[in-house]
């Protein structure tokens, strides 16, 4: 349920809304609850901010050859590793999302062509 609210915050978001609370349990005709509408927008908003953030970060990501160490190989933070698999994990859920929509899409679209035969 966390992968699809994740989905639905996206799709009102992209229709320039600000997912809210209740627009998120209308999105999921009430399947919801109102503590599971703010756990997800919470998550939500996390992840828009990280990749906001990232963004920003990766304008200043240098060559590897021109961030290296006395051993001549190319170091990342920890903090730069977390936050990389924290992006990591957000495209993940973003990418099972997506695949899950585009199987009930393809389902829909083959439902569709057996009742025209």
């Amino acid at each position: 349920m966390h992968t699809q609210s994740f989905v639905w915050c996206q799709e009102i978001a992209r229709k320039g809304l600000t997912p809210n609370v209740a627009l998120l349990r209308a999105q999921s005709n009430g399947a919801l609850s109102v503590p599971q509408a703010i756990s997800a927008l919470r998550a939500w908003k996390k992840a828009s901010m990280a990749l906001l953030d990232n963004v920003a970060d990766d304008s200043d990501i240098q060559p590897a050859e021109s961030k290296q160490t006395q051993s001549d190989t190319p170091t990342l933070s920890d903090s730069r590793i977390a936050t990389l698999e924290q992006r990591c994990h957000t495209l993940e859920q973003a990418n099972a999302a997506l695949n899950s929509r585009l199987i009930a899409l393809e389902q829909q679209l083959a439902s569709m062509l057996q009742q025209k035969d």
